[in-house]
């Protein structure tokens, strides 16, 4: 009972951590912005070993960036920061991540939509080089450790009733 408990106030403070309306605003023109979003680096830890995993940035459109992951040349997520002026000094980013859809490593976008956790920690993870990157500081893992949490909790609560009673 009390790690059912313990799991709920954790996916309650990773997702309150993960949420935040439509973006945050920098106070940074949106060129300045789209030149600092082309030097962010996505953790590709994430997704697995680096030697398998690669991104590239697209920065065709003006008003997004997307940074897509591969590994082993297959489509894994697209990481997408959409880029909206506030006013000439001010700019509101707003970061959001599509899975495949298909291919080898299978519907990543349905697994995102269905694994409880899974979105959050990926978006988190993925907000925080964009934000340390514009903030001008360096890049803080802790602030992916709620999410992480909260995604291991749900995976211990999954598992639990697999467990021996006399384990319980």
């Amino acid at each position: 009972m009390r790690l059912v408990r313990f799991s709920s106030v954790c996916l309650a403070a990773a997702l309150l951590v993960g949420c935040g309306g439509k973006g945050q605003v920098y106070d940074r023109p949106p060129e300045q912005v789209r030149d600092l979003l082309r030097t962010v680096e996505i953790p590709l830890y994430v997704f697995g070993s680096s030697a398998e995993t690669d991104s590239s940035v697209d920065a065709s459109d003006p008003a997004k960036m997307v940074w897509k992951i591969t590994a082993n040349g297959s489509n894994l997520i697209k990481v997408i920061a959409s880029i909206a002026p506030e006013d000439t000094t001010k700019t509101r980013v707003d970061v959001d991540i599509e899975g495949a859809s298909g291919g080898k490593y299978g519907d990543i976008e349905a697994g995102l939509k269905t694994a409880l956790g899974v979105k959050n920690i990926s978006l988190v993870t993925m907000r925080e080089p964009i934000d340390s990157t514009l903030d001008g500081r360096r890049f803080d893992i802790t602030a992916t450790y709620p999410a992480m949490m909260s995604a291991t909790m749900v995976k211990a609560n999954k598992l639990s009733p697999q467990t021996h009673p006399a384990q319980r």
